[in-house]
């Protein structure tokens, strides 16, 4: 036990965040996902973007404490409903906290107005989760992705919410009509597009998306301004070609690596000598000669 307390303090911490791919405009769709493939310890940027949108700890506490306040503040838990849903795409738990509330709160008297946002939300909920029949008349339709994947060729997946939806000529989504949500359309070689509104209001706007990356191998800038992003990140030109963002970054993890190694065995060893004297009584002489 005490060597395993040792060996748990001399350790530093390891990271085990996977390295993010990014495809440069000349580098080859197919061949970025065969090199994808092969390398298990990588993802790609539309796979990195789900995850991130796909995880919100903070909004999902913030519908939680809602549901320990319902009785007692009703208004206020109607008002952080509308706020919250503006603030941020709703994950998978978020999305039932969103549906579980509304359904309640639409159980109550309340005004036609409030009854008319949160039957929005609450539909939302129930076509993206798609759990179970509705307790109250939800309008739905089918949307066909086709325009959105003819307008951003680039962009291989498309987020309602926090929901994925390949964005293909032939997907499909079922939507509530006239219900704001937060839109998403990822790529691994163009900059991500986020809007909020409804499907209409998606189709009429106009989007400017840039290359991640201009340049070629040896000199090239990019567009990246998430922090994880730019340590974890790495470019594909082709299988020869694959830089960091941060050139020096590659140096650095390496002497980190390195470091990391003489940690371990240095543990190892003081662990070995830990375990080799746990029988032994052991006397310090501490007097002078």
């Amino acid at each position: 036990m005490k060597t395993f307390i040792l060996l748990t303090f001399f350790i530093p911490a390891v990271s085990f965040a996977q390295n993010i791919l990014l495809q440069a405009p000349a580098g080859s769709k197919i061949n970025y996902e065969r090199f994808l493939a092969k390398h298990p310890e990588a993802q790609s940027m539309v796979q990195f973007e789900q995850k991130t949108i796909q995880s919100n700890p903070s909004q999902e506490n913030q519908l939680f404490a809602l549901s320990d306040t319902f009785s007692d503040r009703l208004e206020f838990v109607i008002s952080s409903l509308k706020e919250i849903q503006k603030q941020a795409p709703l994950t998978l738990s978020s999305l039932r906290f969103v549906r579980d509330l509304s359904e309640k709160a639409l159980t109550k008297d309340i005004s036609s107005q409030d009854k008319k946002e949160l039957l929005h939300a609450y539909c939302k909920a129930v076509t993206l989760l798609n759990e179970g029949p509705s307790h109250f008349v939800c309008r739905e339709e089918y949307v066909a992705l086709e325009k959105l994947a003819k307008k951003f060729p680039y962009h291989e997946t498309l987020l309602i919410e926090s929901m994925s939806f390949p964005l293909k000529e032939k997907s499909m989504a079922s939507l509530s009509p006239q219900t704001p949500y937060h839109w998403t359309l990822v790529s691994n070689s163009q900059t991500t597009v986020r809007f909020y509104g409804t499907y209409e209001q998606l189709l009429n706007q106009h989007f400017i998306t840039e290359n991640w990356i201009d340049g070629d191998c040896d000199n090239f800038s990019h567009r990246i301004e998430d922090m994880n992003v730019l340590h974890r990140g790495t470019v594909f030109f082709d299988e020869s070609c694959t830089p960091r963002l941060f050139k020096d970054e590659s140096k650095k993890s390496w002497v980190m690596e390195k470091k990391t190694w003489l940690y371990v065995a240095g543990a190892v060893v003081l662990g070995g000598i830990v375990y080799s004297l746990k029988d032994k009584d052991i006397i310090v002489n501490t007097s002078l000669k």
